[in-house]
């Protein structure tokens, strides 16, 4: 885990320092991916953020080397149409801009899931929901069958986070560091309504 964990790590830092070439590799990963996918017969998908929350659906693929590039002002889902693009967020403005509230453009094969921290309020999970938002929640223990009204839709069995219906909250159980949190971030469900 450690090993995975610095690789993120550094193509977080790569992506920073030396923005071209990290966009470069990315596209090369990414049909190199969707190629091995037809292969054997699987449908690709890919979550850009594991350890950062870059807003991809702002970033245009621009630079020197422009022949990986069909037009200078694409975003990665403008080069990559066909293909399912998601993530989690704790940035409750891109949250709400992946509905299309704000009158903006997002990307269609772009799907975004608010991830629930200790400073949350609860309204703003209702809010984003009734949105068509999703919210991730860790709970200890096990999962509650509901949350704050909301149905809780199981988020360990799968991280394909674009097959969840709409304004649920996805439930994880408490992994690794979480085990041991006591700031609000774990939330204690409710023994009566678990599941």
């Amino acid at each position: 885990m450690k090993t995975v964990q610095q690789a993120r790590i550094d193509k977080t830092k790569m992506f920073f320092e030396d923005r071209e070439a990290f966009m470069e590799q990315l596209i090369k990963e990414i049909r190199s991916s969707i190629k091995s996918a037809k292969r054997a017969g699987l449908k690709p998908c890919f979550r850009l953020n594991l350890t950062s929350d870059i807003s991809w659906e702002k970033l245009t693929v621009v630079g020197e080397k422009t022949s990986l590039f069909d037009k200078r002002d694409q975003t990665i889902f403008d080069l990559f149409p066909d293909v399912t693009f998601y993530d989690y967020t704790k940035s409750m403005s891109r949250a709400k801009a992946s509905q299309r509230l704000k009158g903006g453009c997002w990307p269609s094969n772009y799907h975004l899931t608010y991830s629930r921290s200790e400073v949350t309020n609860d309204d703003w999970i209702k809010k984003l929901a009734h949105m068509g938002v999703n919210t991730a929640v860790v709970f200890r223990g096990q999962l509650p069958e509901e949350y704050l009204g909301l149905d809780v839709v199981s988020g360990d069995e799968t991280d394909l986070r674009f097959l969840d219906k709409k304004g649920v909250v996805v439930g994880l159980t408490e992994k690794g560091l979480a085990k041991k949190d006591e700031t609000g971030f774990v939330v204690e469900p409710a023994l009566t309504s678990v599941h």
